[in-house]
């Protein structure tokens, strides 16, 4: 294409005429069109294959359209930009050839993929022995279940080489894709080269600092890219805890009811709108609070939206259980009449047991009993206490998840929430979740509940006396809160403010100590070393 580049149709034509041959060679043999997932093999057994079928499946056959390359073992490159297609959207328009990649991919086998994996194992399948695999691709499947088998194949082989992370940095201009190139060689190898890149116009690779991390670190649960220092230093915080999950706790995904806009009220005075602006009359006590994302942040709880939410569910200490019918008219008239009113768009929802429920009541025990609030995004450690009651809420899906620290630890729940917020836990939570755009973490349940919780020895009075400070910082940073919120002069709020960091600090500090981290190790987590 380039010998073609600024030449005009009538100079192409005269040096076609005068040297009486092509200005491009032959490319038939280089370019070949077909579905390379899917071989011949396709309509084995079928004696004339349906023609509008053979189009659109299209399959290819590799051995017969490069037989060069295949005769030599495969090819010496495989480079490419796979497409990214989740398999539910596939199901759509391709249900045949998804049944067939779950037979014939390990990639494939696991829930709900994206088709990007597949074209990894099979590029990597199409390798030589000397051959090397490059693709710009979603990170996404380091840490996903259904990047198991493939994080398991190639960890298997021993093929991954290199991996230029893009991180929140978005490379495509139309779509926020989190990407990274994907590096990987059939000879296996021992060492792993890693580097985190903010994406410029034009990426110069000599610039880029890569760490070189041993493959054997490379586990197949999810993939953590962490030097040996920074992985030396997550084993020393397993060391001195538990895991959040083993305490015991609870964690819990907040609700959704599938239809705002008939459950979610806004009380003016001592009536209630719906969000249409139509008053109608409701039973207070079949209303709560709802608990959203901007409802609360790091230390502090403030729901400020003005708006309450129908919760007609009865919660015990053993679950919940929706209100029949029978007891919604007899003790909340009001309510079930106004719900029958909107029955039929209730019923257009896509997911709901009874009509007059949510689509997705969640935990909802187990937020009746909740002590913490879990964003589902953060940028530092943004957990918060809620008060001591916590039946008057209803946390809502966008609201992150709720969190109970039993009884049984003896651990106090101001003691859990100051480790979670620290510094050190945040490091800890970036290094195994999902980085989005700005910087923002995901909290999910999975990777929270992972998070290492340093246990106490409350027999021991040395023991003892790195938990209570802890309390009494946290308790101090609580009541900071609260005054901040409180008070209006610019002047009380920047010495507020200013406590409010320093308690901070202290507390850091004493999470250090409480992990005995040394000042190398401390660097590490403040970005420093």
């Amino acid at each position: 294409l380039k010998v073609l580049e600024g030449e005009s149709d009538e100079t192409l034509g005269k040096q076609l005429s005068l040297f009486q041959e092509a200005a491009l060679p032959d490319l038939g043999d280089n370019i070949k069109c077909g579905n390379s997932l899917i071989g011949p093999d396709y309509f084995a057994g079928q004696l004339m294959p349906d023609d509008e079928e053979l189009k659109r499946v299209n399959p290819f056959d590799w051995a017969r359209e490069f037989p060069e390359a295949m005769r030599a073992g495969g090819f010496d490159v495989v480079i490419g930009n796979p497409p990214y297609v989740r398999i539910q959207n596939m199901k759509e328009w391709a249900p045949l050839e998804v049944e067939i990649y779950k037979e014939e991919y390990a990639a494939a086998s696991k829930g709900n993929y994206d088709i990007y994996v597949v074209f990894v194992e099979k590029g990597l399948s199409l390798l030589s022995e000397r051959g090397m695999l490059g693709f710009i691709l979603p990170s996404k499947f380091f840490a996903t279940d259904y990047g198991l088998a493939l994080r398991q194949l190639i960890t298997e082989r021993q093929a991954l080489v290199e991996v230029v992370d893009f991180g929140h940095g978005q490379v495509f201009e139309k779509a926020t894709t989190y990407t990274c190139l994907l590096f990987l060689a059939r000879p296996p190898s021992l060492v792993v080269r890693y580097a985190t890149v903010t994406p410029p116009r034009k990426l110069d690779a000599s610039q880029v600092a890569f760490k070189s991390i041993p493959s054997a670190s490379l586990t197949e649960e999810r993939w953590i890219f962490a030097t040996n220092r920074e992985k030396l230093l997550a084993d020393k915080l397993s060391d001195y805890s538990m895991p959040l999950g083993d305490l015991p706790t609870r964690i819990g995904r907040g609700s959704s009811s599938g239809a705002d806009d008939v459950f979610i009220l806004r009380q003016i005075g001592n009536e209630f709108i719906t969000r249409q602006g139509e008053a109608i009359c409701i039973e207070p006590k079949i209303l709560r609070r709802p608990i959203y994302a901007t409802d609360y942040g790091r230390y502090w709880f403030g729901p400020k939206s003005g708006e309450m939410i129908i919760f007609p569910y009865n919660v015990t200490p053993d679950g919940y259980e929706l209100k029949t019918e029978s007891e919604m008219k007899q003790h909340f008239p009001e309510t079930y009449n106004y719900l029958l009113s909107r029955k039929r768009l209730l019923e257009t929802r896509k997911q709901f047991r009874s009509w007059y429920g949510f689509s997705a009541p969640r935990n909802l025990g187990v937020h009746d009993a909740a002590q913490i609030l879990v964003p589902l995004l953060a940028d530092k450690g943004l957990y918060c206490r809620l008060p001591e009651s916590a039946s008057g809420f209803c946390l809502m899906a966008s609201g992150g998840f709720s969190l109970t620290v039993d009884s049984q630890s003896n651990l106090s729940t101001n003691y859990v929430l100051g480790l979670l917020n620290s510094r050190l836990l945040y490091w800890r939570l970036r290094s195994i979740s999902n980085v989005f755009r700005g910087g923002w973490i995901t909290c999910t349940k999975q990777y929270v509940e992972t998070l290492p919780i340093r246990t106490i020895n409350f027999s021991d009075p040395a023991e003892k006396a790195h938990h209570d400070p802890m309390v009494a910082l946290v308790e101090q940073m609580l009541d900071l809160h609260k005054r901040l919120a409180a008070v209006q002069g610019s002047g009380e709020k920047e010495r507020l403010q200013r406590l409010i960091d320093s308690t901070d600090q202290q507390i850091d500090e004493l999470v250090y100590k409480l992990y005995d981290l040394n000042e190398e190790e401390i660097l590490v987590v403040e970005g420093i070393g």
